[in-house]
């Protein structure tokens, strides 16, 4: 952000307790920060804010720049699909672009059973709002009133299975080992 002049207000209350997949969760974050600097020009401003509105947890992601034309938003959350003049929207136009962050971000907030919303004008910014209602908590999570002695010994020592991951670009396979880290052991290649 300072390289480039970018302003990064970040408006997240000090705790916020949501149950709902951490992994799924961080990366549809890192990914929707990441589209955000990308496509922030130099002098612009990113804004994060999250919040519980009406018992669902509400996250925002705002950057200025050229925002998102009206007939690409009902494409934007396809697989591969780039955003046209994609160069010149992009402030770094040496990065890669597969067209798979924003797509991955959906996929993630339906398994969630949340839904994201796009907010923009065109040539003044984008702003993305994911919406997460509360996952229910899972029997294995709630609390037993067990005896020490009736605990099995071994019940952790089963290892996660291991998934090898190999792609050429690096973005690909941070993305997918970040999303199947927390069900799998992940070997990148």
């Amino acid at each position: 952000a300072k390289s480039r002049n970018i302003t990064f207000l970040s408006k997240i209350p000090e705790q916020v307790m949501w149950n709902s997949d951490k992994g799924f969760l961080n990366t549809i974050i890192i990914n929707l920060i990441s589209n955000a600097f990308k496509y922030t020009p130099e002098g612009g401003e990113i804004r994060v804010s999250a919040a519980i509105e009406n018992e669902i947890l509400v996250f925002r992601v705002y950057n200025t720049g050229k925002g998102i034309p009206q007939e690409e938003r009902e494409h934007i959350f396809d697989r591969y699909y780039l955003l046209k003049d994609e160069e010149a929207g992009a402030a770094t136009s040496m990065q890669m672009r597969t067209g798979l962050g924003l797509f991955i971000c959906f996929n993630l907030v339906q398994l969630l059973k949340g839904h994201i919303d796009i907010e923009s004008e065109e040539g003044k910014y984008a702003e993305f709002i994911v919406s997460l209602p509360a996952q229910p908590l899972e029997e294995s999570a709630l609390p037993e009133e067990t005896k020490p002695e009736e605990t099995p010994a071994l019940a952790d020592t089963k290892q996660k299975e291991l998934i090898l991951v190999v792609d050429d670009h690096k973005d690909i396979t941070w993305m997918i080992s970040e999303v199947l880290s927390s069900d799998y052991r992940v070997h990148v290649e």
